[in-house]
């Protein structure tokens, strides 16, 4: 059904161009904060081979994004001269802010993919160990962003971390760093065992992780504690709660920074 300007419904057009906008927005704003913490993926480990993987990984997630962007611009605009024109179909707006809400976190989601639960060793640390050593034994904010890359590299579409009776969905801009020896997601105090629920190919994300000389096996320094601290199963049916933080706490303007340093 066509719509010409100055109908009594042109304020439903003016709502949805205007929510379309905002989170497209949120889209762009994203992009720009993880191109910008590219060059810092990985750096700290005491592992190297993970600045690299961490690296290539980062920058795959950012040129995929960049070009879901750009489609999505362009479909904007088309929609937008579409509704300027008269002939857009309130149902077309409808999928449009549907897809958009997926695409910036709040929207549940529904499907097949992979649980892998990272936990600290629940055995005895050695005492006499280097504290090096014994770092190993803990689960680390490094560990769960290195997962994360790993299945985005591999094809996850929706990404939630879980611990106790609190799960946190990923955006594009969710921080995950550990502050004052507690690991925060989404700003969000959590502690170990840690569940990670990725939505996407199974395979490709379960083979990525577990691969001989993969993240897995090169995420603990000492081999023999992997399988007591990582584990990796599919999910025919898994469920992701919609992002509830506030996007704007994480985004930071130059501006910001400039009068943070």
């Amino acid at each position: 059904m066509s719509l010409p300007l100055g109908t009594k419904r042109g304020g439903e057009w003016t709502l949805y161009v205007t929510v379309l906008s905002i989170i497209l927005g949120m889209l762009i704003a994203a992009s720009f904060k993880t191109t910008q913490n590219i060059v810092k993926a990985g750096l700290g480990s005491n592992r190297p081979n993970n600045v690299t993987i961490a690296y290539l990984n980062e920058k795959s997630k950012v040129v995929a994004l960049q070009k879901q962007l750009e489609d999505e611009r362009v479909r904007f605009e088309d929609l937008k001269k579409t509704i300027v024109s008269g002939n857009a179909d309130m149902s077309i707006l409808q999928d449009d802010l549907a897809r958009y809400r997926l695409l910036s976190g709040f929207a549940e989601v529904e499907g097949e993919g992979v649980e892998v639960v990272l936990q600290d060793y629940s055995g005895r640390i050695p005492k006499d160990l280097e504290l090096v050593l014994q770092e190993q034994y803990i689960i680390h904010d490094l560990d769960l962003r290195d997962v994360v890359n790993e299945l985005y590299a591999n094809g996850a579409e929706v990404i939630s971390i879980k611990s106790e009776d609190t799960e946190q969905r990923l955006i594009a801009s969710s921080p995950i760093r550990c502050v004052g020896g507690v690991i925060q997601v989404n700003k969000v105090g959590m502690s170990s065992p840690f569940t990670i629920k990725a939505i996407g190919p199974p395979s490709a994300m379960e083979k990525g992780l577990t691969m001989t000389g993969g993240l897995i096996d090169n995420l603990r320094a000492m081999p023999d504690l992997t399988p007591k601290m990582v584990s990796v199963k599919r999910s025919k049916k898994l469920t992701i709660p919609p992002y509830k933080g506030d996007v704007t706490s994480h985004i930071y303007t130059s501006e910001t920074e400039k009068g943070a340093r």
